[in-house]
């Protein structure tokens, strides 16, 4: 080797023969010596690694590529190793990095373990809440169970925009919207909701007016009678009521009663569908007598050899504003009447038993 030329590692003998003009030779050699003092080198990024949708660890794996003058490989040691498990967050490993001449270098990166699953919510199922037939109020008391949650980690909170005990209004058409979030030890949230129909089960109450008793109007079989509209009340909206005398529904307050007793049912319904009703009675009573006419009173002559006479006569008439059940005299047209004067009375009765007579007389 020359002087100034490149040594391989390790050690290296140098002959060296000096000869002069004459052909004398001498001879000598040394070794050279070349040590490796120098570190290796490695690169070293932080790593990361996602847990898994149910674990709370991860096993990280992580590869280091030394470099070194020798160009021989180096070893490497870390701690905790590649494929070690690792718990949530960020943890320190050391590595130290050996050559073939055992120089060390050393070296820390983080491995960070994240969680970026949300955990798992689950509301109560869409509700309906009926108030009670008694209540009186168009709100309901309701308490519904706390969402069930789990997380691969930990629960941090879980909460509900309202509370699980709380007085809902009605809410037939338009339900409460009830919607609760979970958040984990990462703030991963999860969220899910809920309706709640508050249902009016209750129903109306209505009160009809007392039971009328009239008389029929002179000359008719009727009376119209208007009556007060029954009073309602609801716990939450009701209609008027409306009211019907058999299968006739009336459409207001006003009806034309015959004679008799008459049963009236009013009825009232909410919102809900949900009704009742009531009835009362108008009596009508027929006071007014029947009208009678009877034929006007005649004269009539002995039969031949006899001391009776036959007398013919037109029937007695009747009116009445209800109708005549009866019409009947003490004697009837075409009899033999006694010699003298006979009176003879008729007499109507209506179908309320109001009645009325007259007489004519039949002189023989």
């Amino acid at each position: 080797k020359a002087s100034g030329e490149v040594f391989e590692l390790g050690s290296t003998f140098v002959n060296c023969t000096a000869e002069d003009n004459s052909g004398n030779v001498a001879f000598c050699a040394f070794t050279v010596v070349i040590v490796d003092e120098e570190e290796p080198q490695v690169e070293f990024p932080d790593v990361s690694e996602n847990l898994g949708p149910t674990s709370s660890e991860a096993a990280v794996s992580f590869a280091l590529s030394p470099t070194d003058n020798s160009l021989a490989v180096p070893t490497v040691t870390c701690v905790p190793s590649s494929g070690s498990v690792f718990a949530l967050g960020a943890q320190t490993v050391n590595c130290n990095i050996t050559d073939g001449s055992a120089n060390t270098a050393t070296c820390s990166f983080s491995v960070t373990v994240l969680d970026v699953t949300p955990p798992t919510i689950t509301c109560p199922e869409t509700l309906s809440k009926f108030i009670t037939n008694d209540n009186g109020t168009n709100t309901a008391e309701y308490t519904f169970a706390a969402p069930t949650v789990e997380d691969n980690v930990a629960v941090s909170s879980t909460t509900c925009n309202r509370n699980f005990t709380e007085t809902y209004p009605v809410s037939e058409d338009v339900p409460a919207t009830i919607s609760c979030t979970a958040t984990d030890s990462s703030s991963n949230p999860a969220t899910c909701s809920f309706l709640l129909f508050v249902l009016d089960a209750e129903d109306p109450t209505i009160s009809c007016p007392e039971n009328i008793v009239s008389t029929t109007t002179p000359t008719r079989g009727n009376r119209t009678i208007t009556f007060a509209a029954p009073s309602v009340n609801d716990n939450v909206a009701t209609s008027a009521a409306t009211c019907s005398v058999g299968a006739f529904a009336l459409a207001g307050y006003t009806f034309d009663f015959p004679a008799g007793v008459t049963s009236v049912v009013c009825t009232t319904e909410d919102a809900s569908k949900n009704s009742a009703s009531c009835n009362f009675a108008v009596t009508v009573i027929d006071d007014e007598n029947p009208v009678i006419t009877c034929p006007a009173s005649q004269t009539v002559s002995t039969a031949n050899g006899v001391a009776t006479g036959i007398a013919s006569f037109a029937k007695a008439t009747a009116t009445d504003n209800v109708r005549i059940s009866s019409l009947s005299c003490t004697h009837t047209s075409g009899s033999n009447f006694p010699l003298g004067s006979t009176e003879v009375t008729c007499k109507a009765v209506d179908s309320k038993a109001n009645e009325d007579s007259c007489t004519f007389t039949v002189q023989v």
